[in-house]
């Protein structure tokens, strides 16, 4: 489970998209992600992340995600 933290700076993450690009805001993500959840196939990351940031599906992550975002995400979280 994310932290309001962390939903936050994913939040801000997601309003760093150009509007003009169509990415997703978190409420559509959390949509999202429970239609994955349920879906009988498994998705590959590399085919939904670029729905997720928006462009028709062929968008990139934005620049803040590949560089702060990433190492956060790989740092042990404690238990």
């Amino acid at each position: 489970m994310l932290s309001d933290k962390d939903l936050d700076e994913l939040d801000a993450l997601l309003l760093s998209i150009p509007e003009e690009a169509g990415g997703m805001l978190l409420p559509e993500l959390d949509g999202f992600f429970a239609g994955l959840v349920v879906s009988p196939e498994m998705i590959p990351p590399g085919e939904l992340l670029p729905h997720v940031w928006g462009a028709n599906g062929t968008g990139s992550p934005p620049r803040a995600l590949t560089t702060s975002a990433m190492t956060s995400a790989a740092a042990p979280r404690p238990r």
